[in-house]
């Protein structure tokens, strides 16, 4: 079977995860033996710029902004095309650094309206352990951040009148 598939090397990982072609972090033994899923493929690195082949400057300027490496005028360049938060249409999507932002933003919004929800997770333990066991996993289950629950937060404040955007 053939398979191609195509990816961007300057793309950041996911958020709370690793780049899919790098060793599992949970395995102590992936690290001697690699990542055998990508052993069988051959890399072939595209090297003609097709979104921005018509404006270069900026097209130089976005590769060395992910490689760290923004000289002056790249710099002017960026700064030049920022506009101020106030500017920003409420409904438009933003996009951040860090999870600890995106909640912080979220409850900014949140706290503006009138119409909140808050759903709570229903957890329930599949095997049968004692009754101390279960209430120690179920309050283990409570108090894990959202991030040890691979993003699905306990309680999911939200409102009525935003639209969110859920990945999984």
């Amino acid at each position: 079977m053939s398979l191609i598939v195509f990816g961007n090397f300057n793309q950041l990982p996911l958020v709370g995860d690793r780049y899919i072609f790098q060793p599992n972090s949970n395995n102590v033994y992936a690290d001697f033996c690699g990542n055998p899923l990508w052993e069988l493929f051959h890399i072939y690195y595209l090297t003609e710029i097709m979104r921005q082949k018509d404006d270069q400057k900026f097209s130089m300027a976005l590769n060395n902004l992910a490689k760290g490496v923004l000289n002056e005028t790249e710099i002017k360049l960026f700064k030049d095309r920022e506009v101020d938060a106030s500017a920003i249409p409420c409904k438009a999507i933003r996009l951040f650094r860090s999870i600890a932002k995106v909640y912080a933003f979220n409850d900014k919004i949140i706290q503006l309206d009138n119409k909140k929800i808050t759903a709570e997770a229903i957890d329930k333990v599949k095997c049968q352990p004692n009754d101390n066991v279960k209430n120690r996993l179920l309050k283990a289950a409570r108090d894990a951040t959202a991030r040890e629950c691979q993003g699905f937060p306990y309680n999911l404040n939200s409102s009525l009148n935003v639209k969110y955007m859920i990945t999984v």
